[in-house]
């Protein structure tokens, strides 16, 4: 899964940013789907 990989790996304070400022964003929604995380805009 690569969520999990992100969040294990070296750069996981970069990730975790960089969600959340995608999440931010009006409209933007997260979701798991088959074991992975999707953003999707609307």
């Amino acid at each position: 899964m690569q969520f999990d990989k992100d969040m294990a790996s070296a750069n996981k304070d970069l990730f975790l940013r960089v969600r959340e400022h995608l999440l931010s964003y009006q409209g933007m929604t997260e979701t798991k789907k088959a074991a992975n995380y999707y953003l999707f805009p609307w």
